[in-house]
């Protein structure tokens, strides 16, 4: 990420290696590639390397102008940035508006409020039309009557299930992390899920240092097929697999499909009963339907990125201070724990759900689309609806510490708290909490909610203060007893804190396995049941299941050895 000559902050989405040579020729710097300085591009064996490397592309992008990057970025393919946007302006994004995806629903209060369209769309449209938000209790008399009707819940729960998708098969088309970990989360639940790789293996199996590790968690409870799509037997293998499968997810750029014969016509001609979900980063087709599209650019684009650092787009000036901001940039936009491709990935899951639903149902679905920027704006529906009049979103402090005095993270004695004591009803509690501290209750400045919010400075400072005075553990304990929200702080990542403490370990966690890493502790299903079992599979290699699903398509061995000599399969 980088700010152009007038002041745009753009986040590059270049991550496949062919991307990456395409950015260095665009950028004047392909010939590096050959020099023996820059051995081994972009693995670089240094710190001070890729330092040097990263200050020559900050310097690339700084000498156009967003005009003249933004006609790159038409005529170039292979070559794709997004602006970072923040609050209702994700849903002026031109894919946004294209597809559909930014609707106006009018409310009887609100007047037009503008917000995002259904999660799926079909045929080109939303799944369902769009309503305004029910008033309190509006359909309260009709659920109550209908309640009341239906009785008690029959007992029948009580005898244990199986896997709630055992005998759907998915067949999956899918590259990354945002689509297939949908398709991950299924195998959880029962699924089983054939995907189907390039002969060279999906790119996300070598995209960090140690092989495989990249890939792990997306692989788990697959079977892998390796098949060269480009050829005509690799398709009628692929079609093969397709006849006898429940679901496609397929979540290539516009156009992709088609020229290999994987889109939606062929495919629902080959089996009618098909669940099928394109799942691209933008589209279908629009504007940018034909680009890549990656976490860090959709989390530009949606708004996930400034939600965390707003003002760091603000740093135009020295190269010190565009560093800087670049790394509070990329820590917003990329944190593992929430960011668009998991947030993506959701939602394919719940998309293809979706889908087997209505099959279930005997209302079968056309076939549906979600992408990785709607299903964004999804996430952050708080932050982009928009109407006349709406109060501003709460906006973080330039430390990251919070949103105001009540409601953020402040230093104690020893560790970290985080205070969450935000509305009206809760500062009675919290001034007793805090009486041998100080008398905030007879404090004028604090009195009322708007004079609290007029001197949220000063207040943050009396309580930044009292915080130092004990420890977190302290605080959490003291406060908490006067039922005031305040916890200390973790100072680790999430899925290493889940993966260490007991009693999450016991709740939260299972032990899978791995033809690399053998026997290992992972994070366990997102979903349970009362009335089913879910499970935990291995991962798998590159092409580990291709003989055997072969061998299930009817091909013997002499035709398999054919197809690998002709270098068809792998």
């Amino acid at each position: 990420m980088a700010p152009t000559s007038d002041g745009h902050w753009l986040q590059f989405a270049q991550t496949e290696p062919r991307l990456f040579k395409a950015m260095l020729e665009e950028l004047g710097l392909l010939h590096l590639m050959a020099d023996p300085k820059w051995k081994g591009l972009p693995v670089l064996e240094t710190q001070e390397l890729r330092t040097e490397l990263w200050e020559i592309m900050i310097g690339k992008v700084g000498e156009r102008t967003l005009a003249q990057w933004q006609h790159v970025f038409d005529t170039n393919p292979d070559v794709n940035a997004e602006i970072y946007r923040a609050g209702p302006q994700a849903l002026d994004h031109p894919q946004v508006v294209h597809d559909g995806r930014a609707v106006v629903v009018d409310d009887a209060e609100l007047g037009p409020v503008r917000q995002p369209s259904t999660l799926v769309h079909v045929r080109g449209e939303p799944l369902a039309p769009l309503r305004p938000a029910p008033r309190l209790d509006e359909h309260g008399a009709d659920v109550r009557a209908a309640a009341a009707q239906a009785g008690t819940p029959g007992a029948d729960g009580a005898a244990g299930g199986g896997l709630p998708l055992e005998g759907v098969t998915i067949v999956e088309f899918g590259v990354m992390f945002a689509a297939p970990f949908g398709s991950t989360m299924l195998t959880d639940l029962g699924a089983r899920v054939i995907k189907v790789e390039t002969r060279q293996g999906d790119t996300i199996r070598n995209i960090l240092p140690f092989p495989e590790s990249g890939g792990a968690r997306v692989m788990q409870g697959k079977e892998s097929i390796a098949l060269d799509l480009g050829t005509e037997e690799g398709r009628r293998i692929a079609h093969e697999l397709v006849r006898r499968a429940d679901v496609v997810l397929q979540p290539f750029r516009a156009g992709a499909a088609e020229r290999i014969r994987l889109d939606e016509a062929t495919l629902t001609a080959i089996n009618p009963g098909l669940v099928y979900l394109n799942a691209p980063g933008y589209g279908t087709g629009g504007p940018y339907g034909h680009r890549p599209a990656y976490a860090p650019s959709i989390a530009a684009a949606a708004g996930f990125a400034l939600a965390d650092v707003p003002d760091a787009t603000k740093a135009t000036g020295s190269l010190a201070d565009i560093k800087r901001a670049s790394l509070r940039l990329n820590q917003a936009a990329a944190i593992p724990s929430v960011q668009a491709d998991g947030v993506a990935a959701l939602g394919v899951a719940s998309a293809m759900l979706l889908g087997l639903l209505a099959r279930a149902r005997q209302r079968p679905l056309p076939p549906m689309t979600t992408t990785m920027i709607g299903t964004a704006t999804h996430a952050l529906v708080d932050r982009v609806i928009d109407y006349a009049g709406r109060p501003p979103s709460p906006t973080v402090d330039g430390d990251g510490n919070g949103y105001d005095a009540l409601y953020r993270l402040y230093e104690a004695s020893e560790g970290w708290v985080f205070l969450a004591a935000p509305s009206p009803d809760e500062w009675p509690d919290l001034v007793a909490a805090l009486a041998d501290e100080a008398g905030l209750g007879h404090d004028t400045r604090f009195g009322t909610p708007e004079e609290r919010q007029r001197h949220d400075s000063e207040l943050t400072g009396v309580l930044a203060a009292i915080f130092r005075s004990r420890t977190a553990q302290d605080w959490e304990k003291r406060l908490t007893a006067r039922d005031v929200g305040c916890v200390a702080v973790t100072e680790e990542v999430p899925e290493l804190l889940f993966q260490t403490d007991e009693r999450l370990v016991a709740k939260y966690t299972v032990t899978a396995g791995s033809p690399i890493f053998e026997e290992h502790q992972r994070m366990g299903p997102p979903v349970r049941f009362s009335r089913s079992v879910t499970q935990a599979k291995e991962g798998c290699l590159a092409g580990q299941h291709t003989d055997a699903l072969l061998a299930e398509l009817g091909y013997d061995d002499a035709a398999v050895a054919g197809l690998r000599e002709r270098e068809i399969v792998s």
